[in-house]
């Protein structure tokens, strides 16, 4: 009974396990939009200052197409451009 019992927990864990990988895989390898890439600003956000400044930020855009025919792309920011301060106080 003990051998019975300890081996259908073994193979239901082991079955839980398969599943969670199988779930994380997916998230990661998988080429779709995912909820968590949204790109909606919510104001409970503790960045939401930086985003939006970033958002509305004069970005010069550079890409680059390598021989094997992927195209990289990056956002350039002017290092001169001074970034609001933003002072928080305590109450």
């Amino acid at each position: 009974m003990k051998k019975k019992l300890l081996l259908s927990s073994a193979l239901i864990a082991g079955a839980g396990l398969f599943a969670a990988s199988e779930y994380f895989f997916k998230m990661a390898m998988t080429p779709f939009n995912k909820k968590a890439d949204s790109k909606e600003l919510s104001g409970k956000d503790p960045l939401y200052r930086d985003k939006v400044w970033f958002r509305d930020f004069s970005k010069k855009t550079w890409t680059l197409k390598t021989d094997s025919g992927i195209t990289l792309f990056a956002q350039y920011l002017d290092k001169h451009a001074k970034k609001p301060q933003f002072y928080y106080m305590a109450l």
